[in-house]
């Protein structure tokens, strides 16, 4: 099993507990659970940070993809079974909830990209200095 693929499937676990817990405090103590957004976002920035290898830029982008199209899918699943967030059922068609899965998996991707590039920045601010 290679590298990547382990990180893809460890940040992809964190992610769905971390939907899981998070849906389970909101709904406990009532408050949206849309408010944990920016936390999940920190977390794909950490997968892309923690992929990076040099020479190996992208795989920041697939960790934060794969992150994304799991938090997506089977995190807003978790967390419409516990009953917080936006339900599938609310959307009303299936285009709407492809584009958003869409969506979703790309801003990850590009997250994750982010953090890969921070990462790199930082590693060749510490060779040239």
């Amino acid at each position: 099993m290679s590298r990547l693929f382990r990180l893809i499937l460890f940040f992809s676990l964190l992610v769905l507990t971390f939907d899981a817990i998070g849906a389970g405090l909101a709904r406990h103590f009532g408050f949206a659970y849309e408010e944990l957004a920016p936390a999940v976002r920190v977390l794909y920035v950490l997968a892309g940070f923690t992929a990076f290898q040099p020479g190996r830029l992208m795989d920041g982008f697939w960790t934060g993809l794969a992150m994304g199209l799991t938090n997506a899918t089977l995190g807003w699943y978790i967390s419409s079974l516990i009953g917080v967030g936006i339900t599938w059922g609310q959307f009303g068609n299936n285009v709407l909830i492809y584009i958003t899965i869409i969506w979703v998996s790309l801003i990850s991707a590009g997250l994750g990209l982010l953090g890969a590039a921070f990462r790199w920045l930082l590693m060749r601010r510490r060779t040239t200095a």
